[in-house]
């Protein structure tokens, strides 16, 4: 029977500690005959050892790339573990004797599943804030292989993304598809965004105000906020789907709804849904400001380079033309 020569459920790790019944005991010690160095090193008493990977399981967590670790080891103890970081997954690494031997793919899948478990599932069903999202964005991180142009060598350092100068235009992509090695799915996590007042002051790093020689329209009142003005929304799967938009009305104040070539007015609760894909905010007092007028006496400003001269030329014939095929709204 091959169940009986299995890793039972009671010889896995209970409640942080590890367990052995006695047969699994006895074929580890004759296990220990074999060699060693093909097998995966000397059998424990378990049969197997817990090691740190990353998320794929093909590396370890902590240890340069460079280095060939296939993942820490966990102390086998009793000591409670409270090192763990956000990239770090514990693998269970039978040995290869025992995987050989006793191991039943059918009986590996009945595990107990700890309350943990299941509290991660909920949480990561739960609605997410575009506030808390910015941040775990902007979160200082670990770079264990990062170069160091004086140094020379690959050492660890720490990489952390900022705003540096806020653009009168804020464009926000969500992350909707997940691609891993082994799966592939639109993600339908609830991402509750602000429709006024979206404040990024905490998010840069440069305080100093905007340059004199910048193109008046890049200027605003509030430096710092930003209002909602377009959503773009996802419908359906990763696979198929269909791409449909939520525009404000800039003269009216109310919001559209754009279909292919279906227009048609909604509320502005509706907004805020798992479909929203792009958000497009535009910083507060901008949309006040008559835009052709600060595009040509921006353009006469001696002070600016040809780039922004050029660029602004651009925005010009681009406003200008803006009026011609409008959609009709119903």
């Amino acid at each position: 029977d091959s169940n009986e020569h299995s890793p039972r459920k009671s010889d896995m790790v209970l409640n942080g500690k590890y367990s052995a019944s006695a047969d699994v005991q006895n074929f580890v010690k004759s296990a220990r005959g074999c060699s060693e160095l093909l097998t995966g090193g000397t059998v424990n008493q378990w049969g197997f050892r817990l090691r740190l990977v990353n998320s794929m399981g093909n590396a370890c967590s902590r240890c340069n790339w460079l280095s060939g670790c296939l993942g820490c080891l966990i102390p086998p103890n009793d000591e409670r573990m409270g090192y763990l970081r956000d990239m770090d997954v514990v693998a269970v690494d039978w040995h290869m004797s025992v995987m050989r031997e006793r191991y039943d793919a059918s009986e590996a899948v009945s595990c107990l599943v700890h309350p943990s478990v299941e509290a991660s599932a909920k949480n990561e069903s739960m609605a997410l804030n575009l506030t808390h999202c910015l941040e775990t964005f902007s979160a200082e991180e670990i770079i264990p292989e990062g170069y160091c142009s004086k140094c020379k060598e690959l050492r660890q350092a720490k990489m952390r993304i900022g705003l540096w100068r806020l653009p009168p235009v804020l464009v926000i992509q969500l992350k909707r598809f997940q691609f891993t090695p082994h799966s592939r799915r639109k993600l339908r996590n609830l991402v509750e965004f602000p429709l006024k007042g979206l404040d990024l002051s905490p998010f840069l790093l440069s305080k100093e105000p905007a340059k004199k020689t910048e193109a008046e329209f890049i200027k605003g009142d509030c430096d710092h906020l930003y209002d909602l003005y377009a959503v773009v929304h996802h419908l359906g799967a990763l696979s198929s789907g269909h791409y449909v938009a939520s525009v404000k009305s800039q003269a009216k104040g109310k919001w559209h709804y754009f279909n292919d070539h279906q227009v048609s007015e909604m509320e502005e609760a509706d907004l805020v849904n798992q479909s929203a894909y792009i958000l497009f905010y535009a910083r507060r007092g901008i949309q006040e400001k008559n835009f052709l007028e600060a595009l040509n006496s921006s353009a006469t400003n001696e002070s600016l380079d040809d780039d922004t001269r050029n660029t602004i030329r651009e925005l010009e014939a681009m406003a200008a033309n803006r009026f011609s095929g409008r959609c009709a709204v119903s």
